[in-house]
């Protein structure tokens, strides 16, 4: 089903209303329609972004509201930090190696009790959910992955430099093992991260 973003001119002061009426959406997924009222500055903010973008103000609206639930809410009650790639990147450098991975195992256990907490579940699933928690919003890299008959294959790739690929790898190792066991097999090379998983998992 197809949605532009209507406008609709209020009678009783004059002022345009942004009007959802149709959108486009993932396949089986369900919508509602609502009307409400935002302040000009915000709604030329997100026309502008939504041409830029090449999508339609329905499209951005919903965008920024998925961002909200997907990520925002979640970083607000577990007490994520925004920061620059490049200053993450700096503050992982200046720390030893050893030191790294200690913080990195201490860290692993939010992203347990984070999959318990919003998800109801642990299984790959959830993780991967997680997965793309930490890689869309947040940023800190981008992951494929791939299946055989035996194993997952997630692999990850970082513009944190080596030391933000030793975190990660680290960091992602010990939550995996907190959730399901020793990983099969896991390989950092450069900026990027490879975990190799049984397929039972």
């Amino acid at each position: 089903m197809t949605l532009p973003l209507a406008r609709r001119r209020s009678l009783r002061k004059g002022t345009r209303t942004p009007v959802i009426r149709r959108m486009s959406h993932p396949e089986g997924e369900r919508t509602t329609m609502r009307t409400f009222r935002i302040p000009r500055e915000l709604d030329a903010v997100l026309t502008a972004e939504a041409a830029e973008s090449n999508r339609s103000v329905t499209e951005q609206y919903v965008s920024v509201l998925r961002n909200y639930v997907k990520y925002d809410r979640l970083a607000r009650k577990f007490g994520f930090l925004s920061l620059s790639r490049a200053t993450l990147r700096s503050l992982l450098e200046a720390i030893p190696e050893a030191d790294l991975r200690g913080v990195a195992d201490s860290q692993s256990s939010r992203l347990e009790a984070l999959v318990e907490f919003f998800y109801k579940k642990k299984d790959v699933g959830a993780v991967l959910e997680s997965l793309d928690l930490y890689s869309r919003y947040a940023g800190l890299f981008e992951y494929t992955t791939s299946q055989t008959d035996h194993e997952l294959i997630i692999t990850m790739r970082t513009e944190l430099g080596n030391k933000g690929a030793i975190f990660l790898a680290e960091y992602w190792r010990r939550a995996l093992e907190r959730i399901f066991g020793p990983v099969q097999r896991i390989e950092t090379v450069e900026n990027q991260v490879t975990i190799w998983l049984a397929h039972g998992n």
